[in-house]
């Protein structure tokens, strides 16, 4: 029997949070109850790239967005979403406190919950 012919999400596509500014580095994972949940890098505010989170519901569409970690000055990248078994969320990203510094790993997590940021 031949393999079924792999089909393509639908073409056009939504914007999560969309704007002037420049976003990258999008990481997207799906719970059990099919809601999606989103992180990125998005350089809307002057201190530089910060890691935001939203939710996707169906029925609802995208939450707007929230910053997961305000704290003032510090450049935040590469950000990494995973769901464990019992749906609770992680976000884990690298923050730099002053220019050239060492780069740390955080991470944030919250409990099988919709509509609630990592935190």
């Amino acid at each position: 029997m031949p393999a079924a012919a792999a089909t393509a999400p639908a073409q056009g596509g939504e914007p999560i949070e969309p704007g002037d500014w420049h976003q990258d580095d999008l990481r997207i994972v799906s719970d059990a109850a099919g809601n999606l949940h989103a992180v990125w890098e998005d350089f809307r505010d002057a201190d530089g790239g910060r890691i935001r989170y939203a939710e996707w519901l169906p029925g609802s569409g995208w939450s707007p967005s929230v910053v997961i970690d305000a704290t003032a000055g510090e450049r935040q990248y590469d950000p990494s979403l995973a769901i464990d078994g019992s749906g609770n969320l992680y976000a884990a990203w690298i923050q730099v406190a002053e220019e050239g510094g060492p780069g740390q790993v955080h991470v944030a997590s919250r409990p099988a919950a919709p509509g609630i940021p990592p935190r």
